[in-house]
C-alpha cells in the first residue's frame, strides 16, 4: 500500500532545511569577515606607538610622546619589571570578540559583533598605584604625577627599576594624552558599517 505524501510539509521541510544550510554558510562568512577585520584590529594596538612603548618595558624610549621624551610610560606609569600590559589587552580582545546572530527574516541574516570597549576593559587594566584608575583610560585622559616622575639609571626601589616619583616637584609641564585604544576600538567598529 503506498502512503500518501504530504506536499506541503514536505515543501516546509525542505524549505527549512534549505534555511539553515545558508544561515550556517552566512554565519561562516560573517565569521571569516570577522576574523580577518579583527586581526587588523589586534596588529593595529600591537603596533600602535604607546603599545610599542609598553612592550619596551623601563628601558623604551618615550616614542609616543607623552612624556615629552623623558623616560618612557612602563616606568611612569608605575609596571613591575616583566609586566606585559598590552598583551593581557590583547589577549582578553582576542578571547572576548564574538560574533552573534541578531535575526534572520526571509532570508536575511544578522549578526553583531561582542568586543570589549573601554569602559569593560578598566577591570583589567588597573593603573599599579592607583586603585579603580585604568592606565588605558588614562594614556588617552591624561596621568597625573609627571612633575615628579624622575627617570634614571637604577632605581632598586622602584616597580620598574628605572624611575620614581619624587616627593618634591622637578619639572614644568604635564602628561600628554595621545589618541589609543578608543580611536582603534572605534574604527573596528566602523569598519563593520
Amino acid at each position: 500500500m503506498a502512503s500518501r505524501i504530504n506536499k506541503n510539509l514536505l515543501k516546509q521541510e525542505t524549505l527549512k532545511a534549505q534555511t539553515e544550510a545558508i544561515r550556517k554558510e552566512a554565519y561562516s562568512f560573517a565569521r571569516e569577515v570577522l576574523e580577518e577585520k579583527k586581526q587588523i584590529y589586534l596588529n593595529e594596538i600591537e603596533n600602535h606607538p604607546v603599545s610599542i612603548e609598553l612592550k619596551n618595558g623601563a628601558e623604551g624610549e618615550n616614542i609616543s610622546r607623552t612624556l615629552n621624551g623623558e623616560g618612557n610610560l612602563f616606568s611612569f606609569i608605575g609596571f613591575n619589571q616583566g609586566d606585559d600590559p598590552v598583551g593581557e589587552v590583547i589577549g582578553y580582545i582576542k578571547t572576548n570578540t564574538n560574533l552573534k546572530e541578531t535575526s534572520s527574516k526571509g532570508g536575511v541574516f544578522r549578526f553583531q559583533v561582542l568586543t570589549p570597549n573601554l569602559d569593560e576593559l578598566k577591570s583589567i587594566t588597573p593603573m599599579p598605584f592607583e586603585g579603580g584608575n585604568s592606565w588605558l583610560k588614562g594614556v588617552e585622559k591624561g596621568i597625573s604625577g609627571f612633575s615628579n616622575y624622575l627617570y634614571g639609571l637604577i632605581f632598586p626601589r622602584s616597580r620598574s627599576g628605572r624611575a620614581i616619583q619624587t616627593e618634591n616637584r622637578i619639572r614644568r609641564g604635564n602628561y600628554k594624552p595621545v589618541k589609543y585604544f578608543s580611536f582603534l576600538y572605534n574604527k573596528f567598529i566602523e569598519s563593520f558599517k
